[in-house]
């Protein structure tokens, strides 16, 4: 007899912890069915979670180009000189529309590329070290000589 009471024990004392556990599922399931039908869903784990970034994204400065009055005269460019940071990039713009070329020295160039024009008109971030860079802006045969300054 020592043995069946000894079972009847056992089966006694697991009661409350199944008692629980069940309990425990049942709050969790329906935790998540309630969370579900108000149309969210539940957490990632922490390891799932996408991470945040602090890369800054990119501003543009604009520089307007407007041409001179006759064939031949030198444009004007507003502003006549502008300051880029390592997180900036210059967009070259006409005021008319006209078709433009925006040449940097080659040797000595604060972008990646050197040209830009109507088409091509947005210089990216500065990959030139910290510095005044001189550039050529030619439309309709007139031509200035702004520059760009690099901060460091």
């Amino acid at each position: 007899m020592s043995v069946q009471n000894n079972r009847k024990r056992s089966r006694r004392a697991l009661w409350p912890a199944t008692l629980a556990v069940a309990l425990a599922l049942l709050l969790l399931g329906s935790a998540l069915v309630a969370t579900r039908q108000a149309g969210a869903s539940p957490a990632a784990p922490p390891a799932l979670q996408p991470k945040a970034t602090n890369a800054p994204s990119s501003a543009t400065l604009t520089v307007t180009i407007t041409p001179g009055k006759n064939s031949g005269d030198p444009p004007t460019v507003t502003p006549s000189s502008v300051t880029v940071g390592k997180n900036e990039e210059v967009e070259w713009v006409c005021s008319t529309g006209c078709d433009f070329d925006v040449e940097f020295d080659p040797a000595k160039k604060p972008f990646k590329d050197h040209g830009f024009n109507k088409n091509k008109n947005k210089s990216g971030t500065p990959t030139g070290p910290a510095g005044k860079y001189k550039y050529s802006v030619t439309v309709d045969g007139g031509t200035l000589d702004p520059d760009v300054i690099i901060k460091g």
